[in-house]
């Protein structure tokens, strides 16, 4: 499925979602409204590589100090508050329903990846239930 990710109603990129149960990902396409958002996925993005959840650039990680980790906690505060502003949209623009969603901004140039939780949009009203009407065949006993 193909959508466009929209920060505040702006498309910052499109991603076809591979789904895997409830969660869904892939690698995003930036469109030019990514831009605005980079400087803090990037931070976010080193961050947590070097946190050790991704594998940092070089596949090297380095010490982090009592301000380092500061820093680091306002970068993941700011990625968060980011991605809470996040939606995703189909190919006719209708909001895809998520719990959340999430941008990675990859250390290294190694592109932006999405990770967020589908949801079930509770239907309006309930299924009508169509049985198909008995014949005297189905009405009579089995036979012995």
């Amino acid at each position: 499925m193909r959508v466009t990710v929209h920060h505040r109603g702006v498309p910052v990129g499109t991603v076809i979602l591979r789904l895997g149960g409830p969660l869904a990902m892939g690698d995003v396409e930036p469109l030019p409204g990514y831009a605005a958002l980079q400087p803090t996925l990037r931070a976010g993005g080193r961050v947590e590589a070097n946190l050790g959840y991704l594998p940092p650039e070089g596949h090297a990680v380095g010490g982090v100090d009592a301000a380092g980790e500061a820093a680091g906690r306002a970068a993941l505060a700011r990625v968060d508050a980011l991605s809470r502003e996040l939606e995703l949209r189909d190919a006719r623009g209708a909001l895809v329903p998520t719990a959340w969603v999430e941008l990675t901004d990859v250390p290294g140039g190694r592109g932006v990846w999405l990770v967020a939780e589908l949801t079930i949009a509770p239907a309006g009203a309930p299924a009508a239930l169509h049985e198909p009407p008995l014949s005297d065949a189905d009405a009579a006993p089995p036979a012995a």
